[in-house]
């Protein structure tokens, strides 16, 4: 495969190609004043669909994501990480989307990487109540979450800080807890790949973006996810996909893919922490503007 033809660089070709805000410019971003430390790996000459995406992103005033240009090297290697990132983020699992986007933002505070905590909580923002999501970030014993969570992602913190440390009780606490083992395991993948992460751009020496790249990064994650073919074909069916939805939504109210949840009966059995949309105990509905019966919600 040559290189512009299939990559996670989802986000830097969405702007390229559209889908931001017209006239938005950048170039206040650390990126544009800041190198990477592997200099020559960021001056590489871009090829394919990646070198257009590039020059009208420059032409624009636009900053580029540094993380693209490790993902651009060494393509053999990086089209496997692609397609694990897509399948670990979106890929079936007991943990919602948007609970494994804030997983990732907090264990990547954790690690103070400042990149992949920022796009993260983007991320999990086009899932969460953002308000929620720093809380979290901040202070999770004094956050929002309900019990079981609070459980989850103190493993998790300790995971992050020391894995040697974690003992056979700390996983009789999650399913104690309600958390199954398929749980645990997608939450424990999910942070080990994002140590990985934190280790890849700070290493490098990935620069921050501006709040604003930020925001539209964690829209194109939600809307485009991780592994992306921007083959003219792949291009071509993206765009057809995107008109048959509008269609169906517009003339077919009923066919709306995301419908709006049905209130469950106040005698249903609550939900089990390990499923997606378990509850947050103690949260009044107008606080987190969500339905007591979901810690998650699409926008």
């Amino acid at each position: 495969m040559r290189e512009g033809e299939g990559c996670c660089a989802a986000s830097v070709l969405a702007r390229a190609f559209g889908e931001h805000p017209a006239g938005r410019r950048l170039i206040d971003a650390p990126t544009q004043n800041q190198l990477m430390f592997l200099k020559e790996i960021e001056s590489r000459p871009a090829k394919g669909m990646t070198k257009i995406a590039f020059q009208r992103l420059r032409d624009a005033g636009e900053v580029i994501p540094e993380i693209l240009h490790l993902f651009r090297f060494k393509r053999r290697t990086t089209d496997h990480l692609v397609r694990f990132t897509e399948e670990v983020m979106r890929g079936p699992s007991p943990l919602s989307p948007g609970l494994r986007e804030l997983i990732g933002a907090f264990v990547s505070r954790r690690n103070q990487c400042s990149f992949c905590s920022d796009a993260h909580a983007a991320a999990a923002a086009h899932y969460l109540e953002r308000e929620l999501i720093d809380e979290v970030l901040a202070d999770l014993e004094s956050s929002r979450l309900d019990a079981a969570h609070k459980e989850l992602f103190r493993y998790l913190a300790k995971l992050t800080e020391n894995p040697s440390r974690i003992v056979d009780s700390d996983i009789s606490k999650l399913k104690k807890a309600g958390w199954s083992e398929e749980a645990v395991y997608d939450a424990l993948t999910v942070a080990a790949m994002f140590r990985f992460y934190n280790t890849w751009n700070g290493g490098s020496g990935v620069q921050d973006m501006t709040t604003a790249d930020y925001l539209h990064s964690g829209k194109v994650l939600k809307t485009m996810g991780y592994c992306m073919d921007f083959r003219l074909n792949r291009l071509v069916k993206f765009a057809a996909n995107k008109l048959v939805a509008m269609i169906k939504v517009v003339f077919s109210p009923e066919l709306d893919p995301h419908p709006h949840p049905r209130p469950q009966p106040r005698s249903a059995a609550p939900a089990r922490p390990h499923q997606e949309g378990h509850a947050l105990k103690n949260v009044p509905h107008s606080t987190l503007n969500l339905p007591r019966s979901n810690l998650e919600v699409e926008r």
